[in-house]
């Protein structure tokens, strides 16, 4: 016999069968049959392909065993990132799963959607951690969300890494180290609610950065260099507990709205120097007349400032 050429989307062709339904004689793709008298038909056979995914300690230990994700995936279906269920790592933390043990696939955090599309695994990543302080990643890593217990990161955790993209801190974490992010060129996301100090130059030349509102929303102050040359960076609203901006938007060039949602304008010193001359920052009416006077400070122009 021919062998098969024919094709069925979402499923994967198992032989032939002399019944439709699959319960006469099967014949292998490419067997040999005898013919007969009479014409006879032979009817392909199809199962539905199912894909599995599957989550690997990667090295560590404990109990309750990894998680277990009984579902088969059709091709295309989205699967739920299920969470650690318990295991853990010498002087180490889970900050999340990746699709290569390595680190350098495709990260994932618990609730994040997935698409199955292959059998796949998902790795368990560990960062060292010494007395509450985060000191290193696994190499490669592109997304980490750090547990509560967690209380500081080291100042050369993330210098310079190339791979990271997303990361999330928890509320246990209140200060980040000068230069903590310099020049992690890939870091588009930060989430640290808890953050109350940065150091200066904290995410300099984080050329990918876009903040939100959630970044730094508890931010008492944003110190020199903290965004500097941060070029992806095109709004920008201060967080209501901000008091002081220290030449913190240095070369931000692409920086074009800044709001502020505070009556009294914090202190400033050069803070949008060597910005676009295009930034609109825009102020509470009631304090309009206040920001204005403030311009040579935050290295504007008057006529920069906007009201509602």
């Amino acid at each position: 016999m021919s062998a098969n050429a024919f094709t069925r989307a979402g499923y994967s062709f198992t032989g032939w069968n002399t019944a439709a339904g699959g319960s006469g004689s099967s014949y292998a793709n490419g067997a040999s049959y005898t013919m007969g008298a009479a014409d006879f038909t032979l009817y392909a056979q199809w199962a539905p392909i199912v894909y599995t995914l599957s989550y690997s300690e990667n090295g560590a230990a404990g109990a309750p065993a990894v998680p277990v994700d009984g579902t088969a995936y059709s091709p295309g279906q989205t699967a739920v990132v299920m969470d650690n269920t318990g295991y853990s790592a010498t002087n180490a933390v889970f900050v999340g799963w990746n699709t290569q043990a390595g680190g350098s696939g495709t990260g994932y955090s618990a609730a994040d959607n997935i698409t199955i599309n292959a059998n796949t695994t998902l790795y368990a990543m560990w960062a060292t951690v010494s007395d509450g302080t985060l000191t290193s990643l696994p190499a490669g890593v592109t997304k980490i969300t750090v547990p509560a217990g967690v209380t500081a990161i080291a100042a050369t955790a993330f210098q310079y890494n190339a791979t990271i993209t997303s990361v999330t801190l928890p509320s246990s974490v209140t200060s980040i180290p000068a230069d903590a992010f310099l020049s992690c060129t890939a870091l588009q996301s930060v989430v640290m609610p808890g953050v109350l100090t940065l150091g200066y130059g904290c995410f300099e030349n984080c050329t990918s950065l876009v903040p939100t509102a959630d970044s730094v929303p508890n931010a008492t102050i944003l110190p020199s260099g903290c965004f500097e040359s941060d070029t992806s960076i095109t709004s920008f609203t201060i967080p209501a507990s901000c008091a002081e901006i220290v030449q913190a938007f240095m070369y931000a060039t692409n920086l074009l709205s800044v709001t502020f949602m505070q009556t009294t304008p914090p202190s400033g010193y050069q803070a949008f120097i060597h910005c676009s001359a295009s930034l609109v920052i825009h102020v509470p009416s009631s304090a309009l007349a206040d920001y204005q006077a403030m311009a040579s400070d935050y290295s504007v122009d008057a006529s920069q400032f906007v009201s509602p």
